[in-house]
């Protein structure tokens, strides 16, 4: 099981197994067009090999964000 912890700018924290690991490479940046005003910001990062993680967090049209990074899939 996967647990996201924070995005530090060009690394982001997890814990899989009761153990932290920082992810340095992403993969994947970009804006999904969502509902009225509100976008949603999506970053994939690399885990292992074979594993990416993708976080998410909704953000104003602007680029302002309006809350905090969420685990989407894994």
């Amino acid at each position: 099981m996967l647990k996201f912890l924070r995005h530090e700018g060009e690394k982001i924290a997890i814990e899989h197994r009761n153990r932290q690991h920082a992810l340095t490479r992403r993969l994947r940046c970009y804006v999904k067009p969502g509902r009225f005003l509100i976008d949603w910001e999506v970053q994939r990062w690399q885990f292992t090999n074979l594993i990416s993680v993708k976080i998410s967090r909704p953000v104003l049209r602007n680029g302002r964000p309006l809350g905090n990074w969420r685990l989407v899939e894994y």
